[in-house]
């Protein structure tokens, strides 16, 4: 987890906390005294905002636990922060831009590239970045009292492959107010929440389809939901008038898939007492002409597949059987063909392959 606390009046300093244990990070540039830190990958990439010395906007920067130095990043334009960063290290933030207003970007390769505003938009943040560079956060199209672009708020989706952009703030059933999208996986399925007359409610959101509500917590007035990890499980918080609490939204139900390749000694097609497992074989998993996965088997040629959606697959051994041996068995017809076709949820462990000398 990562965060910034205000050190004293002067000072803003960034923080990790690990293991119970917060530590406290060197301003992004010497001298500085304001460095935020705002999001943290699987890599122990940390992105966030720090003001350079004699400037008066900070710039996106980087910070790596494993070597413990900051990066600059840049700015685009004027004020910039970054807020997100993916697995594979694409940043997405926001910015001031030439005229003034805010405006949501994505980093990769030393390379800032601006999300342009849809129309009626008058300024956007970025809240969340996946590894195909997918962004999302929202845009605000009208002004508050004072004057200021942020209210009409309207999540977005930015599809870095096409460079297209979608309002998804409008979808959800009548009497939603405003939505912001919050996070993104990297499989593309986005988090948020949506405010309606009853409060907020928690939604989920994969182009291109419609935003879902997943609702509020027993309880609760309000919840908000704030990130999504790769499994499709979703966290937030609630509120219940008095108090606040942490909400976890499980995802879709996962499945196992797998069992065994194994030495068919007397070619019989059944696993018979005696009978070793085949090491070191490559096992494929895929959907249609899209290859989900790969393993190899172990000791006694076993292999899984885990945390698996519910559908129907092809489970393929496509490498390392041992030279001279012919396929005996496997668990669809043919039974000689190298492949299985399975139908996963539940649990399918009982896939096996055999082969004989």
């Amino acid at each position: 987890m990562v965060g910034y606390y205000q050190q004293s009046a002067t000072v803003q300093a960034a923080f990790v906390w690990q293991s119970g244990t917060a530590t406290i990070l060197p301003q992004a540039f010497a001298g500085s005294s304001a460095t935020q830190a705002n999001a943290i990958n699987d890599a122990g990439l940390v992105v966030g905002a720090g003001v350079p010395v004699g400037a008066t906007a900070p710039n996106a920067v980087r910070y790596s636990i494993a070597t413990s130095g900051w990066t600059d990043l840049g700015r685009p334009s004027g004020f910039t922060s970054a807020t997100a960063i993916a697995s594979n290290g694409i940043v997405a933030g926001w910015g001031l831009n030439s005229t003034g207003k805010e405006q949501p970007w994505v980093w990769d390769n030393g390379q800032f590239t601006s999300i342009p505003l849809v129309t009626g938009a008058l300024a956007g943040r970025a809240y969340g970045v996946n590894k195909n560079g997918d962004v999302v956060g929202v845009f605000f199209t009208a002004n508050d009292i004072l004057g200021r672009p942020v209210a009409g708020i309207r999540g977005f989706y930015y599809r870095a492959a096409t460079q297209t952009t979608v309002i998804v703030g409008t979808l959800l059933a009548t009497g939603t107010r405003t939505t912001r999208l919050t996070a993104i996986n990297d499989a593309g399925m986005a988090a948020g929440f949506s405010m309606t007359a009853a409060g907020f409610n928690a939604v989920r959101y994969s182009y291109p389809g419609d935003i879902v509500s997943i609702g509020k917590q027993v309880g609760s007035c309000s919840s908000l939901a704030w990130g999504i990890n790769n499994d499709g499980d979703i966290a937030g918080h609630s509120d219940f008038g008095t108090f606040y609490r942490g909400s976890i939204w499980p995802g879709a139900d996962r499945f196992t898939l797998g069992d065994r390749v194994w030495n068919d000694l007397n070619a019989d097609g059944v696993q018979d007492a005696g009978e070793a497992g085949l090491t070191g074989v490559t096992v494929t998993l895929s959907q249609g002409a899209v290859t989900v996965a790969a393993t190899t088997t172990g000791t006694n040629g076993s292999y899984t597949f885990p945390k698996l959606l519910a559908g129907s697959y092809t489970v393929c051994v496509t490498g390392g059987v041992p030279t001279g041996f012919t396929q005996t068995y496997d668990a669809s017809a043919p039974m000689t063909d190298g492949c299985a076709t399975v139908t996963v949820g539940p649990n399918t462990t009982d896939i096996d392959f055999g082969y004989t000398p």
